[in-house]
């Protein structure tokens, strides 16, 4: 059965399942989501599991062209946007990243989903381009198109390289209404250097279990402490619920990882990091850890900031990274952007934590590879970690 065939079988016959944390109030279908039997079907089935949605054909218009479906205002678009849902195709569903001055190489990503409902504070995402246009939850169901990209780039491979999904969306959140991961597993346990990392904080994990992915696929999950995620990231799944999933995926077989980002300096951090390193190496025996902190763009700020007042943890510490005082931060963030154009806290900061945290790793599994996200080579060395060797999430 050709590739054709198999997405057409799964739009035809998957039966979709609530996704937690996300229920939409409309569904907007968008140029070529009704263009095959297959795909018609896979849209009424998703338009039945949520009876009460507003149904919008705007068969005219791309996943981009929203104007006039959502409300003016960007508070008010992006609070109609979370419980959004639009069906549509994507034309280019495979990129690679672009990015300079720091030690994480440059990999594939690619998107058969795009955006994430959690609405997390800090979030990055959503200061994206794409975002700011469209903050809507994404369905793309051309998906042979997606999978024909990634074997086209994967034929020209002479060693294993990850295609990475999880950067302009949440990797799993959605894949109840999609199953997509039924057909992203096997087709990466079927390629010879291609290699499928996926980064989510759900819990949404049903689909993986019994597929045969012969090791092929990682999945990574993004984790902070308890604290960090009852106070900042309210609408994605509790810590505990994280690791129970990753336990399930590593007991089916997986290679699992954790990203430990964005690292916040929150009242009693030593204490809180600790916790959750011992509460990772409690229920899983993780592959490799990577580290990070904000490092956002100044749309994302000033987001975070409407969502926590202009006086948070984020601001208070880039205002300090400028040498600013503390009592009248900007709602973007006073630190000055690093040449990647991103905002971060001051390096000694981020040295403490990552050693900190590093420390608490190393007495548990002295050789796990650790690496640091979006950071320089003079950090990594500050940090007691070779820049030459990097051990990021994105990579395989």
């Amino acid at each position: 059965m050709t590739t054709v065939d198999l997405v057409a079988q799964h739009l035809a016959t998957y039966e979709p399942s609530d996704a937690a944390c996300f229920a939409p109030g409309r569904i907007i279908l968008t140029r070529g989501s009704l263009d095959a039997s297959a795909r018609r079907a896979f849209a009424e089935r998703l338009l039945a599991l949520f009876p009460r949605a507003e149904r919008i054909e705007a068969l005219d218009r791309t996943h981009m062209q929203l104007r006039g479906l959502l409300p003016s205002g960007d508070a008010a678009r992006r609070a109609a946007g979370r419980r959004t849902l639009v069906l549509g195709t994507i034309a280019s569903p495979l990129r690679r990243s672009r990015e300079s001055g720091i030690c994480c190489p440059n990999y594939l990503h690619f998107s058969p989903t795009a955006y994430c409902t959690y609405g997390c504070a800090y979030c990055y995402l959503a200061g994206s381009c794409s975002t700011v246009v469209a903050p809507v939850a994404k369905v793309f169901v051309n998906v042979e198109d997606v999978l024909a990209a990634i074997a086209r780039k994967a034929r020209g491979l002479r060693e294993p390289a990850s295609f990475y999904l999880g950067k302009l969306q949440d990797a799993l959140a959605l894949d109840p209404l999609t199953g997509f991961s039924r057909l992203l597993v096997p087709f990466f346990a079927a390629q010879s250097h291609a290699r499928l990392v996926m980064l989510t904080k759900s819990e949404c994990v049903g689909n993986l279990l019994g597929l045969s992915h012969g090791g092929h696929t990682v999945v990574s999950w993004s984790v902070n402490p308890e604290a960090v995620c009852r106070d900042f990231e309210a609408g994605a799944p509790s810590l505990a619920r994280r690791l129970a999933a990753a336990r399930r995926c590593q007991e089916a077989g997986y290679p699992i990882r954790f990203i430990i980002m964005p690292m916040l300096p929150v009242e009693g951090w030593q204490q809180h990091y600790s916790q959750l390193v011992e509460a990772i190496f409690a229920a899983t025996s993780p592959q490799r850890i990577t580290l990070g902190g904000i490092c956002s763009y100044g749309t994302a700020l000033r987001l975070t900031a409407q969502a926590l007042g202009g006086d948070n943890v984020v601001a208070r510490h880039l205002a300090l990274h400028r040498g600013r005082g503390v009592s009248a931060p900007r709602a973007g963030g006073g630190a000055p952007a690093h040449s990647d154009g991103r905002r971060r806290f001051p390096r000694e900061l981020r040295a403490a934590m990552y050693r900190h945290v590093l420390g608490e790793i190393r007495r548990r599994a002295p050789s796990l590879p650790v690496g640091l996200c979006l950071e320089d080579p003079q950090l990594w060395h500050a940090c007691g970690l070779d820049p030459a060797r990097p051990a990021c999430n994105c990579i395989w």
